[in-house]
């Protein structure tokens, strides 16, 4: 079994992060990230409905940001369960905070996991799937781990070449890292426990700001070599659509998995729209289309054009 979990901290409004989106305005900030939630669940349950999928955030009833949408309403109907998990490791507010929530998300299921031999597979809001996990080997085989290797976007020819989120590249020289996403991990259900006591006994260290760093703190240093670590990156990709970086591909349109963390605001935003005024019935093609994997249709291009300025003149 796969259970399938996208999780959520909700900061609170006077004391927000300098991460992610930039909005000035609480609840729209929030409606884009639940916009993303739900496509993401649309998406999911297209391609994986025998699967369990949960939502855990640190709320569980103010958390009705889309207009005229009843988010509560639309968990039940399609069997998404909600968890309410306080937080022990988004400790302040600060840049990339409520990254740290994952953690969290990890440790309930650690406390309450339903089976040793299910896949507990963990992914950000702006995510996309594509395709039933029963089509991803990797998943069938004797992982104790899967992890998204970004080795590509920091190091050239093994050598680091920019930061990782806020730490020198000497130090990640120094400490012989690799750089691991975390938009999405698999953890089965007999590994939880040894790795949410590993992250524990870490717990906390000064350099690092983000799930990211120490995902790939204990992939690289405590569990290579002992544990058998799969990687996803055969069906998943990070991908960017900015005017000052598009790295997109042809073949990004066969993905079973797609990041898109620069569409929240953009095409994941009008996807959501359509969607729901469509009953909730979730359109591949469109979804490629809105958020420029494939051509973008020209209204979805006025749209992003329009956005854009409104947003540089706002600043």
């Amino acid at each position: 079994m796969n259970h399938i979990i996208t999780y959520f901290y909700l900061e609170h409004k006077d004391n927000q992060s300098t991460y992610g989106l930039q909005e000035k305005d609480f609840k729209k900030k929030n409606e884009y990230y639940f916009r993303c939630i739900v496509i993401f669940f649309l998406s999911s349950k297209k391609y994986n409905s025998e699967s369990k999928h949960y939502f855990v955030c640190n709320e569980d009833d103010q958390i009705e940001f889309i207009p005229n949408f009843n988010f509560l309403k639309f968990c039940n109907d399609n069997n998404i369960k909600i968890i309410k998990k306080l937080s022990k490791y988004v400790t302040k507010q600060k840049k990339w905070a409520g990254s740290m929530y994952l953690f969290d998300s990890i440790d309930y299921f650690n406390e309450n996991s339903l089976s040793a031999n299910d896949n507990y597979i963990f992914f950000d809001n702006d995510v996309l799937i594509h395709d039933s996990f029963k089509n991803i080997p990797e998943f069938e085989q004797n992982n104790e781990l899967i992890g998204y290797d970004i080795s590509n976007d920091y190091m050239k020819n093994g050598q680091w070449c920019v930061d990782f989120n806020g730490i020198s590249k000497q130090y990640m020289v120094d400490h012989e890292f690799t750089p691991y996403g975390g938009e999405f991990l698999l953890i089965k259900g007999d590994f939880l426990e040894h790795f949410i006591k590993t992250f524990k006994n870490i717990y906390p260290i000064d350099e690092f700001l983000t799930e990211e760093h120490y995902i790939s703190y204990m992939i690289s240093k405590l569990f290579r070599n002992k544990y058998k670590v799969g990687k996803i990156n055969n069906h998943l990709r990070r991908i960017w659509t900015t005017f000052k970086y598009n790295n997109v591909y042809e073949s990004d349109r066969n993905l079973k998995i797609l990041h898109l963390p620069s569409e929240k605001q953009f095409g994941l935003y009008w996807l959501n729209k359509t969607s729901i005024n469509n009953c909730n019935i979730y359109n591949k093609e469109l979804a490629l289309a809105y958020t420029g994997i494939t051509r973008r249709p020209l209204y979805i291009k006025v749209r992003l054009y329009i956005t854009k300025i409104i947003n540089k003149l706002s600043k």
